[in-house]
């Protein structure tokens, strides 16, 4: 389940604190996660960084928007490479968590929620899709870099929101 031993705590858990409230570096951090306990049990030549010829047990793919002209709006890249790069991993049997960012207004409608139904449908290799609700974290970083925030009106998500998101992307109920 992904809980450190002795504690209530999980490595996403962790790489969160250590990067929101420590300010430590990400790609330090996620480091320490992976590629230093690696090495320490001897196994980097193999595990521990997302390298070609290394052991991947599990890939997280992020869905944006299933509607391509909004996913190039919204993200500036096309929806094709996502969708092909899904493809080859079913095609693989790779094990994937498909990531679905949703934000009100923008991706929060049915048609969405039914394309993301579609994809778990059609993939195989899709375990489990694992909605992210919009949250305003990264707000600041858009303000260091003095840039607009295109979404600085609108507020975290509130947890019940995301379990009735959850339940549509799941199928459960509409």
């Amino acid at each position: 389940d992904g809980t450190i031993a002795g504690s209530a705590a999980n490595l996403m858990g962790c790489l969160r604190r250590a990067v929101l409230d420590m300010e430590i570096p990400l790609e330090t951090a996620v480091g320490c996660a992976t590629a230093n306990p690696a090495r320490e049990i001897g196994i980097y030549d193999r595990c521990g960084s997302i390298t070609p010829g290394k052991d991947a047990d599990l890939v997280l793919l992020d869905i944006k928007h299933t509607d391509p002209e909004a996913h190039s709006r919204w993200t500036g890249a096309p929806l094709e490479p996502v969708l092909a790069s899904l493809d080859a991993l079913d095609q693989a049997g790779a094990s994937v968590i498909l990531r679905c960012p949703i934000i009100p207004g923008v991706n929060d409608t049915e048609a969405h929620f039914a394309a993301l139904r579609e994809l778990k449908a059609s993939h195989a290799c899709i375990q489990r899709a694992e909605v992210m609700a919009y949250h305003d974290i990264g707000k600041g970083k858009w303000q260091a870099l003095g840039q607009p925030y295109a979404l600085a009106e609108l507020k975290t998500v509130p947890p019940d929101q995301k379990r009735r998101w959850q339940q549509l992307v799941d199928g459960e109920s509409k």
